[in-house]
């Protein structure tokens, strides 16, 4: 019988019980548990020279129903950990170099093969010989075929997330993660209703839709958003969890794995979301200090230790480890020697691609449900997930420390586009042309500022003028990171800005007249032009948006080796076409000094002229962008951008040089 105490005004209020029971279901508590696991588990596994990973699934391991009891996974923790799950998966495809994977593709498509074929061989192969059915064998096979990036969280603190191998096991993850799903919605739809070709049919238009969802969809409706009702970081932010929400809740939907749409997802929003940007820096923290790690623990949470007192069961896990860690090994060996990696990129290879957890635990837990699996093989799954998340781990510390360092790339054109900001009324052209350049290549706009008298202090309106060029290059659906800085010079300010924030190109403004001064003196835009390391434009933009682009060429020779000016305005004006949508036209002189420019460009309009000032003076008018590549001297402001400006003084002018 419970107590009751008297109330003021007639209520009855039971007494209290004892605070705390296990397993807590407080969210305070719970919380405060989980938040303790991530704070200490990793620094009391690095202290000891493990990975910190490890710590997390062994601290969940304590801290779960098998052990201690503080925690039931079933409910909150399960659902979080799955969420993190989805999470690790889009956020591998969000950081995923799409430059590097495209120049690695046919390394990520033979690993891919290679990194599914062996597992799955090699499993079927130890299914049949340990008395399993056909079906059963088959689906053993394909959890071993599969892979979980557990490591890319130590491979991504190192630095190598750029790096060959790690984008060819990135796009073999997509390749056999989806193959391996595919062969458990076959086995599953036969073992059921007897008819695989039924369940192949039923998954084809599935992932036709999921591709076209992604793909093609995802991008539109996230530029449209971005340069629409998206001004706000935080509904960006929100937006993006909601679109890779989606796509995992549709892949499920049309039968397919949840982490596939996850991580396709992160492909499609790879451009519209700059590494360097404040959108990833948000998106990172999120999953870097809960969701990945919650994620982690509930796989700790799964392990049974009284298993491993069980011969039978030990033998069994002890079969699908070696199988599932000698048969990733055997593939990331043959594909590196295949293309000539070295042994720490093999073992990075392997680190990345031998862990087993979500796709080997879903295919498990459904092959479980359906009767076609044992207690005693989930349980010994459970043991091989730990076994493989320890020793890809461990790998993975020392393979990376051994990887050697990154060739120092290329940044792309639009990857830091720089944009000093001073005039109130050029700025907003010249951002918004900066945005339209950044957005080709997912990076991020700088709007700069630079003070160089401090007698009137930092103001307001010098905030003002920043913080306006950021909502500028917003409105353009580009991200963009404003800077107020107090340097000796513009020039300097400019210089400094470029080597701190890494930047890729500088968009100067230009009034477009040469001043008298300037050819005796020079001027800023010498100054910078001769100071900054990166390639520099320098517009007069006279309106935006910009519906055509008209390239005006010289003669002489307008390949990339011999004039690095035509080879710029040829990169500038491909992601102007990619971002804007416009139409190009090249002026050149006659003759077929221009096909190597047109044969970078795709299809354009051309047109034959012996002199490009008068050719361009009767072709451009309000809003045609002139593209004019040239040495960025005082000698060439005097000449022909000078007089393009004022042959086609309703049109933008802009000036290239490598």
């Amino acid at each position: 019988m419970t107590a009751r105490v008297s109330c003021r005004g007639g209520f009855a209020a039971p007494a209290r019980g004892p605070v705390l029971t296990l397993p807590l279901t407080s969210p305070a508590w719970v919380f405060l548990v989980v938040a303790a696991i991530i704070l200490v588990a990793p620094l009391a596994a690095e202290k000891i020279r493990l990975p910190g990973i490890i710590g997390l699934v062994v601290a969940g391991l304590v801290v779960g129903p098998e052990v201690l009891g503080l925690l039931d996974r079933a409910g909150t923790i399960e659902q979080m950990g799955g969420l993190g799950l989805l999470y690790l998966m889009f956020l591998a495809g969000l950081e995923l170099d799409l430059d590097q994977f495209a120049r690695y593709r046919r390394t990520a498509l033979v690993f891919g093969v290679f990194t599914f074929v062996f597992p799955m061989g090699m499993g079927t192969a130890a299914g049949y010989a340990l008395g399993f059915s056909t079906l059963a064998s088959i689906l053993l096979g394909s959890l071993w075929a599969s892979h979980t990036l557990v490591a890319y969280p130590i491979i991504r603190r190192f630095g190598l997330t750029a790096t060959r191998s790690v984008a060819a096991t990135m796009g073999a993850t997509v390749i056999t993660d989806t193959l391996a799903l595919l062969v458990l919605a076959v086995v599953a739809g036969s073992f059921q209703t007897g008819g695989g070709w039924v369940v192949v049919a039923r998954l084809l238009p599935g992932l036709a839709l999921l591709a076209v969802a992604t793909a093609w969809a995802l991008p539109r409706a996230t530029g449209w958003f971005f340069s629409g009702l998206g001004q706000d970081r935080t509904l960006r932010f929100v937006f993006v969890l909601a679109a890779f929400l989606g796509s995992a809740a549709l892949a499920d939907l049309v039968g397919i794995e949840g982490i596939v749409g996850a991580f396709l997802a992160g492909l499609a929003l790879n451009r519209a979301v700059p590494n360097t940007g404040a959108l990833m820096e948000r998106i990172e923290f999120l999953g870097s200090a809960l969701l990945i790690p919650i994620f982690l623990i509930s796989v700790g949470m799964l392990i049974d230790p009284t298993v491993v007192v069980d011969p039978e069961t030990l033998l069994l896990a002890a079969v699908f480890t070696g199988v599932a860690l000698g048969a990733k090994w055997l593939a990331a060996w043959v594909s590196g020697r295949l293309f000539g990696f070295g042994p720490a990129e093999i073992g990075t290879m392997f680190s990345l691609s031998g862990a087993q957890a979500a796709a080997t635990l879903a295919a498990t837990v459904v092959a479980f449900d359906i009767g076609l699996f044992g207690e005693q093989v989930v349980n010994a799954v459970l043991i091989v997930i730990l076994a493989t998340v320890i020793v890809t781990s461990w790998t993975a510390t020392r393979a990376a420390a051994r990887m050697p360092v990154p060739e120092s790339r290329q940044p792309r054109l639009g990857e830091a586009v720089v944009v000093p900001v001073a005039n109130p009324e050029s700025a907003p052209h010249l951002v918004r042309l900066a945005s339209a350049v950044a957005r080709a290549d997912g990076g991020v706009v700088v709007p700069l500022h630079v003070v160089t008298d401090l007698g009137s202090g930092l103001g307001t309106e010098h905030r003002r003028l920043v913080g306006e060029a950021e909502r500028w290059a917003v409105t353009e659906g580009a991200e963009a990171k404003g800077i107020l800085r107090v340097d000796a010079s513009v020039a300097a300010g400019v210089v400094h800005t470029v080597a701190e924030t890494g930047g890729s190109l500088v968009v100067l403004g230009w009034l477009g007249i040469t001043r008298a001064r300037d050819l005796l003196f020079g001027s800023t835009i010498d100054e910078m032009v001769a100071r900054v390391s990166v390639p520099v434009v320098v517009a007069r933009v006279a309106a935006f948006p910009v519906r055509r682009v008209i390239l005006a060429l010289d003669g002489g020779d307008l390949t990339p080796a011999g004039r690095p000016d035509v080879d710029l305005a040829s990169d500038l004006i491909q992601r102007l076409q990619r971002s804007l949508g416009v139409s190009v036209l090249v002026v050149a002189p006659p003759g077929r000094a221009a096909q190597a420019v047109l044969g970078r460009l795709g299809k354009v309009d051309t047109m034959t002229g012996s002199d490009r000032v008068r050719s361009v003076g009767a072709l451009a008018g309000p809003g045609d962008l002139v593209v004019v590549p040239g040495n960025l001297d005082r000698t060439a402001f005097g000449s022909d951008p000078a007089a393009i400006v004022a042959a086609a003084p309703d049109a933008s002018v802009l000036v290239v040089a490598g």
